[in-house]
C-alpha cells in the first residue's frame, strides 16, 4: 500500500483490501493438505535434489524455511496483527 499506491502516479486505486486474514486461512488449510502428503513431497523434492543442489545449494535451506515459516509470517499471536500485510490492489489508469 505505501510504496507501491504512493508511488503510482499514472493510476487511481480502484480497489483496496487488506486480505491478510484470507491468505492465513489459504495457508493453514494448504498446510493441512501438505502434512496429508508430505511423504510424497519429500520423495518429488529428493529425485530432484542433485541437480536442485547444482542450482542452488541453499536448497534445502529455502525448502525448510517455506515449508516450516510460511504460514507464521500471516498468522496473528498475543493480541497482535501479524507481522506481512499481503493487500490486493486494483490500479486503472488515469488515460484510460
Amino acid at each position: 500500500k505505501y510504496g507501491l499506491v504512493d508511488n503510482a502516479e499514472n493510476y487511481n486505486v480502484e480497489f483496496m483490501k487488506d486480505a491478510t486474514e484470507d491468505y492465513y486461512l489459504y495457508s493453514k488449510k494448504w498446510g493441512s493438505i501438505a502434512r496429508e502428503h508430505k511423504l510424497a513431497i519429500i520423495l518429488n523434492h529428493l529425485k530432484n535434489i542433485i541437480p536442485q543442489l547444482c542450482n542452488n545449494p541453499y536448497y534445502l535451506h529455502t525448502y525448510y524455511a517455506v515449508f516450516v515459516s510460511w504460514i507464521r509470517q500471516f498468522m496473528p499471536t498475543k493480541n497482535k496483527s501479524s507481522p506481512m500485510l499481503h493487500q490486493w490492489i486494483i490500479l486503472k489508469s488515469k488515460y484510460i
